[in-house]
Parts: C-alpha cells; sequence; structure tokens
C-alpha cells in the first residue's frame, strides 16, 4: 500500500511538473513587464533556484488542483475569471515564499523546462527524490 501511495505521489508529482509550466504562463503574465522575456540557459540556474522551482511547482500544483473544482463549477465568465485572478495571486505569493525562488526565475526555469530535454529529466529528477523524502517523513 505504502508503494503504491508513493507512485501515485510520484505520478501528481511529475504531472505537477507538466501542470506547472501552464500556470507558470499564467504567472508570468502578472509579473512581466511589456519587454521581451528574456530566455535564460539551463547551465545559468543553480541548484538551489532549481531545488526552490520544484518547491513552488509543488505549492502551485497543489493550488491548481484546489481552485480546478471551483473553476469548473463557476457559474458565469465573471465568477471563473476572479477565480482565476485568486488562483494566480495565491501561485504568486507561494512562488515569492519559497526559498530561493522569485517569479522571474520560476517563469524563466519553467520556459527553459518547456524545450531543454536534459533541465526537464534534472527537474524530474528533483521532483521524483522529494516525493519520495516526503514518503518517507
Amino acid at each position: 500500500m505504502t508503494k503504491m501511495t508513493l507512485t501515485g505521489k510520484f505520478a501528481a508529482a511529475a504531472t505537477a511538473l507538466g501542470l506547472t509550466l501552464a500556470p507558470a504562463a499564467l504567472v508570468a503574465q502578472e509579473a512581466t513587464s511589456p519587454e521581451a522575456p528574456q530566455e535564460a540557459p539551463a547551465a545559468s540556474f543553480s541548484d538551489e533556484q532549481l531545488s526552490g522551482f520544484v518547491d513552488a511547482a509543488m505549492e502551485v500544483a497543489e493550488i491548481r488542483d484546489a481552485y480546478m473544482p471551483q473553476l469548473q463549477a463557476a457559474e458565469s465568465e465573471a465568477d471563473a475569471q476572479a477565480l482565476q485572478t485568486e488562483a494566480r495571486d495565491e501561485m504568486v505569493a507561494a512562488i515569492e515564499a519559497t526559498d530561493n525562488m522569485d517569479v522571474e526565475t520560476y517563469t524563466q526555469i519553467g520556459e527553459s523546462a518547456q524545450t531543454d530535454e536534459a533541465l526537464q529529466a534534472r527537474l524530474n529528477t528533483m521532483i521524483q527524490d522529494r516525493v519520495t523524502e516526503q514518503g518517507e517523513g
């Protein structure tokens, strides 16, 4: 049963990475200026930043999961937009509250992970390790 729970947590966390990239775009809308976004190569991200990204991504995924049923049940477009704004604000707050992370870096890592397979694999490994640690604790 523990293995099944751990496997479920890993699947959820791995899915979180994939789903995190979409909220990263939402968060980016909040945080970016009209200037063109700066691309940062994977090598420029420290282990601390990547660890912070994983922590923030897992928090963002939890917030997304909490708001999804409310968004699906929204009775009007205005209600849905208000919920999206509320969720985005919570995501931004969660990212900013994470050690070694800010919204700009979170967005850069998320965007880089979409096109950099090595970075994506590294993040997936970090997520798997984090979930394993949580399962043991």
